[in-house]
């Protein structure tokens, strides 16, 4: 401890001594506590002068900025949280400024400006959808009623209905067009296979499905033509098969004329022979008894005797002529049979052909 002056009391004092030996110095220096306490103090309250004047620059600072720079923020973002919501009606304030939040404010402006455009263009969008949603309900509607006739009368048989309607709408225009081809190819194919089965039954067979089809269509034509071809085919054979049986029938008919008059013929030749043999009977009956009685009429008899034998062998000639004509009349009877056998053959036939071919063979 070290007193300031002599009439102080001591107090304590940091001191430092050093020595120069070369030189025989000793040199000291020292500080009061006291003072270093007070330099102390003095550094503590300026610092926290400085710091308070800082906190009160920053709460100047602060205040300024929240009236200057945050509230006109947090007004801006508020009226753009409207904006969104649809509040287009609203005023943007603090776009008269020439800072940044000004720049802003009229950023935001020109946001609500676009907003009033799109919520126009959407009204206007909304009323123009409205209207062709209208239109095109009533197009569907017609669209639907023309289908429905159609179909109608594809249902009662009658094709020749077809979709007239025309829509402004292109898309409904090609399907209306769908729906008319596809009737039409259904009454072109049907007409054509009509008019040929028609044809068939009218025993015209030259009729064919010409049409081009693709499908189911193109298989009922192949078909349909392909039955008239055939029938064509057997109907052909059939008068073929006529044409012979008319030959034939007439060589029987004229064989059978021919062996009815060979039959009078040969009847007449054996009615001759029989009345021939009566004659002989009563003429060897009558030499019988002229023998007993009469010699003399020996040469006589004897001659009738041989006329009689020469009737005879006429007679025998005449039965031989009746054995060859009835062995001829035997085999002209089983060639009858066998033309009548070939004539129910080629009947039965026609008729299984006929059977195939349908109602289109019922006149043949």
């Amino acid at each position: 401890m070290w007193p300031r002056t002599a009439d102080t009391p001591a107090v304590d004092k940091v001191a430092y001594y050093q020595m120069f030996p070369e030189w025989g110095w000793v040199i000291g220096t020292g500080i009061y506590i006291d003072d270093l306490r007070q330099l102390e103090f003095a550094t503590v309250m300026f610092q926290l002068g400085v710091t308070g004047a800082i906190i009160l620059i920053a709460a100047v600072l602060a205040y300024v900025i929240s009236r200057t720079i945050t509230k006109p923020i947090n007004h801006l973002t508020g009226t753009m949280r409207k904006l969104a919501d649809g509040a287009l009606d609203i005023e943007i304030s603090g776009a008269e400024r020439k800072d940044e939040i000004g720049e802003m404010a009229r950023a935001v402006e020109v946001f609500r400006e676009n907003g009033l455009k799109v919520r126009s263009l959407t009204e206007e969008g909304k009323a123009t959808d409205e209207r062709r949603r209208v239109e095109r309900a009533q197009m569907m509607t017609q669209l639907q009623k023309d289908f429905g006739d159609v179909v109608d009368a594809a249902i009662a048989g009658d094709f020749s209905r077809r979709v007239d309607s025309e829509f402004p709408d292109e898309e409904l225009n090609a399907l209306a067009h769908a729906v008319n081809e596809l009737v039409e190819t259904v009454d072109r194919g049907i007409g054509e296979t009509g008019n040929v089965l028609a044809a068939l039954a009218d025993t015209n067979l030259t009729q064919r499905v010409t049409g081009t089809y693709q499908g189911d269509f193109e298989r009922l034509k192949a078909n349909t033509n392909a039955v008239a071809d055939k029938l064509a085919e057997v109907v052909g054979q059939i008068r073929q098969t006529s044409r012979g049986l008319k030959t034939a029938t007439g060589e029987i008919l004229s064989g059978a004329n021919d062996l009815s008059e060979r039959t009078t013929k040969q009847a007449a030749t054996i009615e001759e022979t029989s009345a021939a043999m009566e004659q002989l009977a009563h003429t060897v009956m009558d030499n019988a008894k002229r023998a007993v009685t009469a010699s003399e009429q020996a040469k006589t008899a004897s001659h009738t005797a041989e006329e009689g034998g020469a009737v005879m062998s006429r007679a025998n000639e005449a039965m031989e002529r009746i054995a060859n004509s009835s062995s001829k009349i035997s085999n002209i009877i089983g060639m009858i049979d066998d033309i009548a056998f070939q004539t129910n053959l080629l009947a039965l036939n026609a008729s299984v052909e006929a059977a195939r071919a349908g109602e289109a063979g019922k006149g043949f």
